[in-house]
């Protein structure tokens, strides 16, 4: 009668047959929506600490640490200018 399929909702999946596959979609895509967080988050980070460097270069410029040919050379080198 249930050709081999399971009881009652077909498919071995008891009276849950209809809603279990909603659910792993749905858990498939929180795990998706986890990563891409988690890859922006480590992005962002990143650029925080390239900002970082900046900061200190100016401060050390303000402080008169460094000529302004050595700033300029420096702060190209950070923005990736050659």
């Amino acid at each position: 009668m249930f050709c081999g399929f399971g009881g009652y909702g077909g498919y071995g999946f008891g009276a849950y047959g209809s809603v279990l596959p909603f659910l792993f979609m749905g858990l498939r895509l929180l795990f998706f929506v986890g990563i891409a967080v988690l890859a922006y988050k480590l992005i962002k980070q990143y650029g925080n600490k390239s900002r970082d460097a900046v900061k200190i270069l100016d401060i050390a410029y303000a402080k008169g640490e460094i000529s302004d040919e050595e700033y300029m050379k420096r702060k190209n080198t950070l923005n990736g200018k050659s």
